[in-house]
């Protein structure tokens, strides 16, 4: 959940015809194992649609000022705060499975993400309605925390006071070093 500072943006709505399509995906996947072959019919004479529909009710994107929060699960429930600043993308993913059932995939890239070695994303959420209006708005929230100037969305202002602020710093950096460099050069001429 998000912390009591943070104000929450957007809460992202699931398409209930994910519960389909993740029911066909793991009757395939049932299918294509050896041992899985065992489970299809628990899987199809009811299994698969109560673990379905509770794991759609678990599914839960929060896009927070600063961070964006996911969860899920039954058994074994997660929750997976990602702050924006270290979101690199937000890819849209398409299959022909997806397609068939108008749903895409948001792939959830961060820098630093502990399953990368893997291959995997930080969250990959499947289902989300109007998933290319999210990751517009996750990303442009994105360049406001991050101070960039480069927005999608041309209504969003990116407030400059706080560039001016880091900017001065680096000002006040480089003389420093300029005066450290000269110190140095000569302390060099009086040892020579």
């Amino acid at each position: 959940m998000p912390t009591p500072r943070e104000r929450v943006l957007l809460q992202a709505e699931f398409d209930p015809k994910w519960k389909t399509y993740f029911f066909l995906k793991n009757l395939l996947i049932l299918i294509a194992t050896i041992g899985g072959i065992i489970f299809v019919p628990f899987w199809v004479l009811g299994l698969g649609q109560w673990y379905c529909r509770r794991y759609f009710e678990s599914l839960k994107c929060t896009l927070c000022e600063r961070s964006l929060i996911v969860a899920k699960g039954i058994y074994f429930k997660r929750e997976r705060t990602i702050p924006l600043d270290k979101i690199q993308d937000l890819m849209l993913i398409e299959g022909p499975l997806l397609d068939r059932f108008g749903l895409c995939q948001l792939h959830v890239e961060t820098a630093g993400q502990s399953s990368a070695a893997q291959g995997g994303s930080e969250a990959d959420l499947v289902g989300i309605f109007e998933a290319r209006k999210l990751r517009d708005r996750v990303l442009d929230q994105r360049d406001l925390v991050t101070g960039s100037a480069v927005a999608s969305d041309p209504s969003v202002k990116v407030k400059d006071d706080e560039g001016l602020a880091d900017k001065s710093v680096l000002v006040e950096i480089r003389d420093s070093l300029g005066r450290i460099e000269k110190l140095i050069a000569g302390d060099r001429e009086m040892q020579a």
